[in-house]
């Protein structure tokens, strides 16, 4: 599922957003039940990934950032990836693979 995504980071996003995609500091991205990615771009910090957060809810990690916006969409699969230079190399920092959390550190 990561290289899937690694794919769409890489030649999935459209032209207009690709332009901007070295300075953004993080990047999420939703598979849909039907295979379908959608994404996200964000400069600010993780938390604001959530699209309609919950007011009673502290997000303290990447990953229930991720595991929110998932219950959101009803989905199964997620990433966040965070810009680690200004080249647009980005890095996994959470990944939730059919409803399960993945140790980034053997996929990697």
């Amino acid at each position: 599922m990561k290289e899937k995504f690694d794919e769409f980071l890489k030649n999935g996003i459209p032209e207009y957003d690709a332009k901007y995609l070295n300075d953004q500091k993080y990047v999420i991205m939703i598979m849909s039940k039907d295979g379908e990615i959608s994404y996200a771009l964000g400069n600010e910090d993780y938390k604001f990934l959530v699209e309609y957060p919950d007011i009673n809810k502290s997000y303290s990690s990447p990953l229930e950032v991720l595991e929110e916006e998932l219950k959101l969409c009803n989905s199964d699969n997620g990433i966040i990836y965070e810009n680690i230079d200004s080249k647009g190399n980005f890095k996994p920092i959470a990944l939730i693979e059919n409803k399960k959390y993945v140790d980034l550190k053997k996929v990697i």
